[in-house]
């Protein structure tokens, strides 16, 4: 696990009749991202592919929610699926695309 990743959730500050919508950093972890669509080195970035599929894996955390967005190397990403696989240790492996990843959530 050798990148850095944001963990963003957005909170509703404010009242009723006017929001104020603040994106909060819940966890910045460690984590293993794996490309899955396409040959990152002659897709990924192009105008050619919009959407982006990743696999990431990250020690077992209570904090991340499905409904979170994940920042990593400026993209942002919505989790698509979560599940815990387990060796010797617990791991959270999730599915994430940049298609429904909010831009609001990079810092």
């Amino acid at each position: 696990m050798t990148e850095r990743l944001l963990v963003r959730r957005q909170t509703n500050e404010g009242t009723e009749f006017d929001p104020d919508i603040v994106w909060i950093t819940v966890d910045e972890v460690w984590a293993a991202v794996e490309f899955l669509d396409g040959d990152y080195r002659a897709v990924a970035g192009t105008a050619n592919f919009p959407s982006r599929n990743y696999r990431i894996t990250v020690r077992e955390n209570q904090a991340i929610k499905i409904t979170d967005t994940l920042v990593w190397n400026g993209f942002a990403m919505a989790i698509r699926s979560m599940s815990i696989e387990s060796n010797r240790q617990r791991y959270l492996v999730m599915e994430a695309d940049t298609s429904g990843g909010n831009d609001e959530a990079i810092p």
